[in-house]
């Protein structure tokens, strides 16, 4: 008889506890079976009875259950996870939360914050945890991952997860890649998932997946957790152009109680109306049929007619949104804001100015907001003194509006100066540049876009020693990003825009803006960067691929149409120069 007969054998006897009994060891020499031995047949049938009709007899068995010690730990947490009954299953926990869980082999103080684990309060446990997660010696993590295998409780193990995704070093993570792959806990899988994401993303996104799907058939307090596990997913998908499979993620999404109208349904529509129809599309409509009036999703939809040459139904669904909040001022600016994270700066525009002609309790406060909206669509087109006007007409509202307050008005001025700046550029007008530049080394400005203008323009200017001081410091930043995730396409698209933008270290911004697009071939701005870096040393015509690629991606951006064009002017000048 092999192995498999003799737990088949057990099963009829012991139930589930055969399988306890197998993983402590039964097994002898290579070529024999050793039989059961008496404390496992006893241990086992103990633990059946922690389900019995009796309560006397469940807690007689629970008592002498104590008394076997860690010898009848791996039985114990079989039973806490898969026993078909509910009361074995509670049962087993609270007897593992009255074990030791530290080990001799242990640190000291490994073994002191241990001592606080006996505890069936889930959240003293949690705190454990915490805390293990603060020790920096090594034994802490090994703890932890202790602690992952054996913890009874999965919204226990998911704090573990969360502690070991967080802290774990690469060391660590190869440790962490070595765990059992074929098992059924989801923050088991998730932690190997991240572990296995910085050197292999496929196998990281497989494992992940397998996570989160097991994850919402038993859903857990995963402490946020999931909602990174999802985002993740979803980004490789789109960055892969996989798009069926990031609108399978944004449906379990939106499953996990969400609002009425939650982000991830908004993404899920977002995605047919960008990329779709996608499959599922007819049964999306019937299964949120009760939230399609949601203007939000109208405008979805009427995007998706426009994508399909619809233009009389895009627009219908367009008049039908715009009059779902009508008067409504806060309304107005929350679908606003959702249009311009898209993009889609002619409907947004639409409804900042449904903004402004509505009536309000906090009129000056809904139009000032209005105007920062209506200033993100002109710049967005590519209108920077109009986007100037309309920031300070906001700031002047927002100063005028009672018991307003502006938290960041450094950083409000500082980005005024900034589209002035933009617009002093392209106008060449290298005194009213000078002075905008000045205006923001004096604000410390924090964000990278404002920074490429500002070196461009201080070269322009002939102040190259100043230009550099900034793109040293900008530099470190992104650099330190990219060193702490060497293959990220994110940190390695970073970097790369920075360097090409500024005609800084180009040879080493061509290689990431190429890793970042290798590994994100479905991400249009990664692919204009890499389209950027590329003319930066003068492959005009691998400029051209990249762009044309991104552009048909986002048809109609006008950057990029602007992009594609100065690239095409590159490559004839360049073939003119060869010809010559």
């Amino acid at each position: 008889m092999n192995a498999l007969g003799l737990a088949e054998r057990l099963s009829k006897v012991a139930g589930f506890a055969c399988l306890a009994i197998l993983s402590m060891g039964v097994l002898g020499a290579p070529g024999t079976i050793s039989p059961p031995s008496p404390l496992s047949l006893r241990a086992s049938t103990l633990i059946e009875q922690l389900g019995a009709d009796e309560p006397r007899q469940r807690d007689e068995a629970a008592k002498q259950l104590e008394g076997f010690g860690d010898a009848i730990r791996p039985a114990l947490l079989e039973a806490s996870r898969h026993a078909d009954l509910p009361e074995v299953r509670a049962r087993a926990a609270r007897l593992l939360s009255t074990m030791s869980w530290a080990r001799s082999t242990d640190p000291s103080e490994v073994q002191h914050v241990l001592g606080d684990y006996r505890s069936p309060d889930t959240n003293v446990r949690i705190s454990v945890s915490d805390r293990l997660a603060k020790i920096e010696n090594g034994g802490g993590f090994l703890a932890l991952v202790r602690l992952l295998a054996e913890e009874p409780c999965e919204d226990v193990r998911w704090a573990v997860a969360r502690h070991l995704r967080v802290f774990a070093d690469e060391a660590q993570r190869g440790q962490l890649r070595e765990l059992d792959t074929t098992s059924d806990d989801p923050p088991q899988l998730v932690t190997v998932g991240w572990a296995w994401q910085p050197v292999d993303a496929a196998k990281g996104a497989q494992l992940l997946r397998r996570g989160a799907d097991l994850a919402a058939a038993h859903p857990a307090n995963d402490l946020g957790e999931m909602d990174l596990v999802l985002s993740t997913l979803y980004v490789r998908a789109i960055n892969t152009g996989q798009y069926d499979d990031a609108a399978d993620v944004m449906r379990q999404w939106s499953w996990r109680g969400e609002s009425v109208v939650s982000g991830s349904l908004l993404g899920l529509f977002a995605l047919h109306a960008q990329y779709g129809p996608l499959k599922h599309l007819e049964r999306d409509l019937r299964a949120f049929a009760d939230q399609v009036e949601q203007p939000e999703l109208m405008y979805l939809l009427g995007r998706l007619q426009t994508r399909q040459g619809r233009s009389l139904l895009a627009a219908a669904y367009y008049h039908a949104a715009a009059a779902a909040n009508l008067g409504d001022q806060p309304g107005h600016r929350r679908v606003g804001e959702f249009l311009l994270s898209h993009s889609w700066f002619d409907l947004a525009r639409r409804e900042y100015e449904l903004v402004l002609a509505s009536p309000g309790e906090d009129k000056e406060a809904h139009d000032a907001d209005a105007y920062v909206g209506l200033a993100r669509c002109a710049a967005g087109d590519g209108e920077e003194l109009a986007a100037a006007k309309d920031l300070e007409k906001a700031l002047d509202m927002i100063q005028r509006a009672r018991g307003r307050v502006l938290d960041h008005e450094r950083e409000f001025r500082a980005e005024i100066d900034w589209h002035y700046l933009r617009d002093a550029k392209e106008k060449k007008d290298w005194v009213e540049a000078g002075k905008r530049v000045d205006r923001l080394a004096k604000a410390a400005v924090s964000n990278p876009e404002m920074a490429i203008d500002m070196i461009t323009a201080l070269k322009a200017l002939d102040r190259g020693e100043e230009a550099q001081a900034v793109f040293k410091t900008f530099f470190a930043v992104t650099k330190t990003q990219l060193d702490s995730e060497p293959h990220d396409p994110e940190s390695l698209n970073n970097i790369a825009w920075l360097c090409a933008r500024c005609g800084e270290r180009v040879e080493e911004a061509y290689r990431w803006a190429s890793e970042a697009a290798e590994r994100a071939p479905s991400n249009a701005a990664y692919l204009d960067t890499a389209g950027e870096a590329a003319a930066q040393v003068g492959k005009w015509a691998e400029a051209v691929h990249y762009e044309s690629t991104a552009l048909a991606l986002q048809p109609g951006d006008r950057f990029m149409t602007q992009q594609l064009a100065r690239f095409r002017d590159g490559l004839k000048a360049a073939e003119g120069t060869k010809k010559q």
